[in-house]
């Protein structure tokens, strides 16, 4: 009876609330859910984030999957200790009073130079120049009328130029280093004749690449083998900027600038690249000659018929791609067509790591073997990106312009001389 009447008690005193049993099992049913909500909420607001940044995408099955290609990497501030080594450089002594941007290859250096005025054909004459020896050897000279040498590379066993008369005539010129079966070494022969504006080229070893313009809206890009004269269309612009961006060739590996395919932003483009090993060996049974009269179909046709499959591997960078090139390592360009707010970016080749918008304000820029070469503010820096190192090529309180490197040299010409002579300068980066 005692207990029954305390249990009355208890009972009038939580009539119009709870029991302090109830008021426990509630407290823990109440923690239980606020943890459960906050765990949801804080699930969600993660899932957002990664949405709204491109992290996530959603596949074709609905479900999400980690994005194929990372976004950009563009750092705030990019803080560098400078190394100083242009306490090495060096001026390339040249007769001639006009030279033009010389093509760097081991220790060598061919351009083209003249002394003529701006009235008449200035860059007439080329030469092979030895950064060892410090001795110049004139190549050749223009062979046409009016004509200037332009477009000027060099490799262990071809010296390959272009001679226009800047009015739709041009010849692409070769010249074995070394004797090929019964052709001695110093021969000259024609690559190929083209009209319209003057092809930009490309070389390394025995393998020449150019675009081409063939007609109001469109060029082509053309892969040539020096050794056999074996040659293919690799792709065809139409009506497209991309067509300004000049190829690149390194070892057996041709680039180009295209539109991403799977985007539908103009402003998002992508490197192309063909590896040519199978290129050459599938060109080797049978002869695709550049016959001036073919159209661009059979050309087309031909190129896939020799090649077996000429799908392109594509990099995505997520931005606007510009020259790009390349070396062991990295693909670099820059994001806008040579505008002077173009911004430099590199990618590792893998694309495990995201493009690095690496420097700002560029369009002069070149690769060694595991360095940048650009300018900044009229002086030349070489960039090692493994390391993170940045080096001081050119000197300081001098105007560089235009730098080119192979290996560990780079040239760059010096607008800062008042002798009325293009002055090119080079430095040996050990």
């Amino acid at each position: 009876m005692k207990f029954s009447r305390i249990n009355d008690a208890l009972e009038h005193k939580y009539r119009d609330g709870e029991s302090p049993k109830d008021a426990n099992r509630r407290k823990m049913l109440d923690k239980v859910f606020y943890a459960c909500a906050a765990i949801v909420l804080i699930a969600s607001i993660t899932f957002n984030v990664l949405w709204a940044t491109g992290a996530l995408t959603r596949g074709n099955d609905g479900a999400e999957s980690p994005k194929p290609w990372p976004t950009p990497n563009v750092p705030e501030e990019i803080k560098f200790n400078v190394i100083d080594r242009s306490k090495g450089v060096k001026a390339l002594a040249v007769e001639e009073k006009r030279v033009n941007q010389p093509c760097v290859y081991g220790h060598e250096l061919l351009f083209s130079a003249g002394t003529g005025n701006l009235e008449h054909s200035v860059l007439t004459n080329l030469y092979l120049f030895d950064a060892i020896t410090g001795k110049t050897e004139k190549v050749a000279q223009s062979s046409i009328k009016d004509g200037e040498i332009y477009e000027t590379y060099l490799s262990e066993n071809w010296i390959v130029w272009l001679d226009t008369d800047h009015k739709g005539k041009n010849i692409i010129y070769k010249k074995n280093r070394v004797a090929f079966d019964n052709i001695p070494a110093g021969t000259v022969s024609v690559v190929q004749e083209t009209e319209n504006h003057m092809p930009r080229l490309g070389l390394y070893g025995n393998y020449l690449v150019w675009m081409e313009q063939i007609s109001d809206k469109q060029d082509k890009l053309y892969f040539v083998d020096l050794t056999t004269d074996e040659n293919m269309a690799l792709q065809l612009f139409e009506n497209t900027n991309y067509a300004v961006s000049t190829p690149f060739i390194y070892k057996n590996m041709v680039l180009w600038a295209e539109k991403d395919p799977d985007s539908s932003d103009e402003s998002k483009s992508a490197i192309y690249n063909v590896v040519f090993e199978e290129l050459g060996q599938s060109s080797s049974n049978e002869d695709n000659s550049l016959d001036e009269d073919e159209t661009d179909d059979e050309t087309s046709d031909a190129g896939e018929e020799d090649s077996g499959e000429l799908e392109p591997e594509i990099f995505k960078t997520g931005t606007y791609v510009h020259k790009p090139i390349c070396n062991d390592d990295i693909f670099v360009w820059i994001d806008k067509n040579n505008a002077p707010d173009s911004n430099l970016y590199y990618a590792y080749k893998s694309g495990a790591t995201a493009p690095v918008m690496f420097w700002k304000n560029v369009t002069q820029y070149s690769l060694g073997d595991d360095f940048i070469a650009f300018v900044s503010n009229q002086m030349v820096y070489a960039y090692y990106y493994k390391s993170n190192i940045l080096v001081q090529v050119s000197e300081a309180g001098r105007s560089a312009i235009l730098p080119q490197a192979f290996g560990s040299l780079v040239v760059w010409e010096d607008k800062t001389d008042t002798s009325g002579k293009d002055v090119f300068k080079y430095n040996v980066l050990g």
